[in-house]
C-alpha cells in the first residue's frame, strides 16, 4: 500500500503560487515535500512550521510571567539584562502584553492559511485522519513522519500480516484474536483509523471455513453495531462447541470399535467384512483364475487325483 498524499514543488504560476497534486501518484516525493518548503518560504509563512508556537497572552491565566516580559525586552530593546529592573518590567508589561497578542494573532493567521494549504492539498483519504490538526507544525510532522518510505513499509507489513492470517495457522481463536488486537494497536499508534468492520472482517476471513455458519450471521447485521470484540467472543464460543462436537464423535467411534472387539471375542467368529481380500489366486487350465488348485491339481482334467470319500460319494 502506497501513501495518497503529494505536495508537487513547481515553477510558479501567473499567480505566484505552486501547483499542488492531490495525491494522483499515491507516493510522496522528496522533491515535492521540498517544493513545497520553497512556497512557505517564499510566503514567508515556514516560520509556522519550523518555529515553535508564540506565546498567547489572551489564553495566559492572569498576567504574563517577568520571564517573558524580561525576554521580549531584551529581543526588542537596546539594554543591558542587568539593567532591567522589576520597575521595568512593571512599566514595560502592558506594552509587551499587546505587542505579543499582535504577534500571536499575526502567527495564528499564517498557521490558519497554511495548515488550510496542506490540508488541500491531500487527498481526500489523508485528510480524512488529519482534519483534527490545527497546529500546521504538528501537521506537517505528521505527514513526513506517516509517509516516509520507512513509515509505509511498516504499514505494508501490519497490513500483509493481516490479510495473511488463518485460523489453520494459529493455535486457537484466542491466539487469532491476540494478534489481530496487535496489529491494530499498531496502526492506531502509526495514525491509521481502520473501521472496526475491516478488522472484523480480518477475523472472520481467517476462520474459515469450519466457521462459516457465524460468518454468515454476523455479516447479516448491522455493520454500524459490530465491535471486534463482541465478535471475537461468539468465535471463541463457537470454537468450544466445535471442540465439544470433535470430542462426542471421537468418544462415540472408540466405543463403537470397542464394541466390535468384544462380539468378535464373546462369538470366537471373526466379521466377514474382515476376510482378506488379497489371497493367492491359482491358474487352472480347466477353470480358470482361482484360488483353489492350479493346473496339475484339477480333479476334472486329473480323476485319479479326486480324493476316495469323493469318489465314493459320486458313486
Amino acid at each position: 500500500m502506497q501513501a495518497l498524499w503529494s505536495l508537487r514543488g513547481g515553477d510558479a504560476g501567473a499567480s505566484g503560487k505552486r501547483g499542488v497534486d492531490r495525491g494522483v501518484s499515491g507516493k510522496v516525493r522528496d522533491r515535492g515535500s521540498k517544493g513545497f518548503v520553497i512556497y512557505l518560504r517564499g510566503k514567508g509563512t515556514y516560520d509556522v512550521i519550523s518555529n515553535s508556537t508564540p506565546i498567547n497572552p489572551g489564553a495566559c491565566i492572569g498576567d504574563l510571567s517577568n520571564d517573558h516580559i524580561k525576554e521580549y525586552i531584551l529581543d526588542n530593546e537596546e539594554i543591558e539584562e542587568a539593567n532591567i529592573t522589576a520597575q521595568t518590567i512593571s512599566s514595560n508589561r502592558r506594552k509587551v502584553t499587546k505587542a505579543l497578542q499582535a504577534k500571536f494573532d499575526e502567527w495564528q493567521k499564517r498557521n490558519d492559511e497554511t495548515v488550510s494549504e496542506i490540508y488541500y492539498g491531500c487527498s481526500i483519504a489523508i485528510q480524512s485522519l488529519i482534519g483534527n490538526y490545527r497546529l500546521a507544525k504538528e501537521l506537517w510532522t505528521f505527514l513526513e513522519k506517516s509517509y516516509s518510505s520507512i513509515f509505509m513499509a511498516t504499514i505494508d507489513d501490519e497490513l500483509l500480516k493481516l490479510e495473511d492470517l488463518s485460523y489453520a495457522n494459529t493455535k486457537n481463536v484466542p491466539h487469532l484474536a491476540s494478534t489481530i488486537n496487535k496489529a491494530k494497536e499498531t496502526l492506531t499508534g502509526l495514525g491509521y483509523q481502520f473501521p472496526e468492520v475491516y478488522y472484523v472482517h480480518i477475523l472472520l476471513k481467517g476462520l474459515g471455513t469450519p466457521y462459516s455458519s457465524l460468518a454468515r450471521d454476523i455479516r447479516q447485521r448491522d455493520v454500524k453495531k459490530l465491535t471486534l470484540d463482541d465478535c471475537i467472543a461468539q468465535a471463541f464460543t463457537e470454537e468450544m462447541s466445535i471442540g465439544r462436537q470433535d470430542t462426542s464423535q471421537s468418544i462415540t467411534a472408540s466405543a463403537m470399535k470397542a464394541g466390535k472387539g468384544k462380539d468378535t471375542q464373546r462369538t470366537g467368529q471373526k466379521n466377514p467384512q474382515d476376510k482378506p481380500t488379497d489371497r493367492k489366486l491359482f491358474h487352472c487350465d480347466n477353470c480358470g483364475p482361482n484360488p483353489r488348485h492350479p493346473t496339475p491339481a484339477c480333479w476334472i482334467l486329473h480323476p485319479e487325483k479326486k480324493p476316495r470319500n469323493q469318489q465314493n460319494r459320486e458313486q
